[in-house]
């Protein structure tokens, strides 16, 4: 299993309070604000332009819905018994640290940390690529080791 800025609770202790604001498209389409809280300053111009027309065409009330479902949201109540890498990134504006909680959740968990907003995947491809190619090697190489008899 493979997550990136992943979180298992409420990912920000406002979001709740968000329900409640209005959310003009002017707001959510704004450069300034997906820079700061999404793809980071260094975003290229194609990545924001993407991201601006995806999130024009989404309808409104899937965005409160959305909104609303995060808000809501509580940790699982059985353990992840996968082996599991997280891609944790450095500058996340948009989820508290307080909410990712996948240790407490995962039995076999790899956190990697890299630098990077909360969309993580679109702007930083490749170290991303590396991390989660890494992750595969290691299970690769699991799957061909023998296990150790330890009872003897």
């Amino acid at each position: 299993m493979i997550f990136a800025a992943s979180f298992l609770r409420c990912p920000h202790p406002l979001l709740p309070w968000a329900r409640y604001l209005p959310l003009p498209g002017s707001l959510l389409n704004s450069a300034a604000l997906l820079n700061l809280l999404c793809v980071g300053p260094g975003a290229s111009p194609a990545l924001l332009e993407l991201l601006r027309a995806e999130i024009r065409q989404l309808p409104h009330d899937l965005l409160r819905a959305r909104l609303r479902s995060l808000s809501e949201l509580q940790e699982p109540t059985r353990p992840l018994e996968l082996p599991t890498l997280h891609l944790l990134p450095r500058q996340d504006r948009l989820v508290s640290r307080s909410a990712l909680a996948l240790h407490k959740h995962c039995r076999d968990l790899q956190e990697v940390e890299l630098d990077g907003p909360h969309f993580l995947l679109q702007s930083q491809p490749a170290a991303c690529a590396r991390a989660i190619s890494a992750f595969m090697f290691s299970l690769e190489q699991q799957r061909h080791t023998p296990e150790v008899d330890t009872t003897h």
